[in-house]
């Protein structure tokens, strides 16, 4: 899972990172200067969103508000198509 935090201005930031079979840990958010929101990406043959991708995003995006960052997407990239939760209205 791959993650960007965004300014203020929702302009890309610099890469906060990737988490390599995990989650990102809120740590790793923290370190980025004066990020207020963020996208995070899945890649993957079946962009089809599983109950854990579901349940994970939304962990992530009530972590996020916590730390007073919103999480814009989760999108998931694979088989030449991809799946946006923000676009499918799955965020919380």
């Amino acid at each position: 899972m791959a993650f960007r935090l965004l300014s203020t201005a929702r302009r890309a930031g610099s890469d906060a990172g990737v988490a390599t079979g995990g989650v990102p840990s809120p740590r790793s958010w923290c370190g980025a200067p004066r990020g207020s929101s963020w996208v995070t990406a899945t890649r993957r043959e079946n962009p089809e969103p599983s109950q854990y991708d579901i349940a994970i995003t939304r962990q992530l995006a009530d972590g996020a508000k916590l730390l007073g960052i919103r999480l814009l997407d989760h999108i998931i990239v694979g088989d030449g198509c991809y799946f946006s939760l923000q676009e499918r209205r799955m965020l919380p």
